[in-house]
């Protein structure tokens, strides 16, 4: 049950969503609910205003000339079926396949949602900024673009204002052929403790985005050494990424010093399942 009174709104159009939102700092976007419906049943957040995305254009997958373009309400599941998406960003589907929380959870939440929430312990934050992602964002002021690795700003906290929305994230193609993720869990119905969302290329670059060890994601990249085996490569990438590590951040799941420890196993993990893997 949600006790305080707020105001429900669900408009056919982007232009009448932004009206909704200009002025306001306390309103709340709706897109799968997964989280925000929870959040005001149990108090955490009261609003004056739930805008409903659902009569919004926000939940296509769309080819575009530079990538593929995924409405900001598009589902877990919608991606993860998309051959688009298949086809020019592989690690995306292939994470939205492993969202905790089975088919009721993935039919419902986006990945949208999941960005503007920028738990650290999510799976989305880190794959995005990892596939160099663009965030599309819209307000009576217009539109203006924000690269996912300067949108996640802390711990729940992005870089869209109150009146803004999100409308989309863009996904850049790209010359990577391989990718491996790996997140360590508590358990299967638990939310991840660390996360690292591998990329590697036939040139011997690795780009990797760890999340969850820190308030925001971070990427360790490396260029593989003549002769360097691929055991070796996720050594010293992950080594890399431990070092790289300098806030640690600590929440319920556990403190900093297990996300400092844990960071580089992880890492060295998802790395050997990219240069490991077939060729995508």
């Amino acid at each position: 049950m949600i006790a305080h009174p707020f105001q429900y709104a669900a408009p056919d159009t982007l232009d009448a969503a932004f009206a909704m939102l200009a002025g306001r700092s306390d309103a709340r976007v709706l897109g799968g609910g997964t989280v925000l419906v929870a959040l005001m049943g149990l108090g955490d957040v009261q609003t004056s205003l739930v805008l409903d995305t659902r009569n919004l254009p926000l939940s296509g997958i769309q080819p575009r000339h530079d990538g593929v373009s995924i409405g900001a309400a598009a589902s877990y599941n919608a991606i993860e079926g998309s051959p688009l998406v298949r086809d020019t960003a592989p690690l995306l589907a292939h994470v939205c396949r492993q969202i905790t929380g089975g088919r009721q959870i993935t039919n419902q939440a986006t990945a949208g949602g999941a960005a503007c929430y920028s738990n650290p312990a999510s799976d989305i934050p880190a794959c995005i900024v990892a596939l160099n992602a663009c965030m599309r964002l819209g307000s009576v002021a217009g539109v203006r673009a924000v690269p996912a690795a300067e949108f996640f700003t802390g711990a729940f906290k992005t870089d869209r204002r109150d009146d803004e929305m999100l409308l989309e994230i863009v996904v850049p193609a790209s010359n990577w052929t391989r990718f491996g993720y790996i997140k360590q869990k508590h358990a299967t119905s638990s939310w991840p403790i660390v996360t690292a969302a591998c990329l590697a290329d036939g040139e011997g670059n690795i780009r990797v985005a760890v999340g969850g060890a820190a308030s925001r994601p971070y990427i360790v990249e490396i260029l593989v050494r003549e002769g360097e085996l691929p055991s070796d490569s996720a050594r010293r990438i992950g080594e890399r990424a431990r070092e790289m590590l300098t806030e640690p951040w600590s929440d319920a799941l556990a403190p900093a010093q297990y996300r400092q420890r844990i960071v580089r196993p992880v890492v060295e993990r998802a790395v050997k399942q990219a240069l490991d893997g077939q060729p995508l």
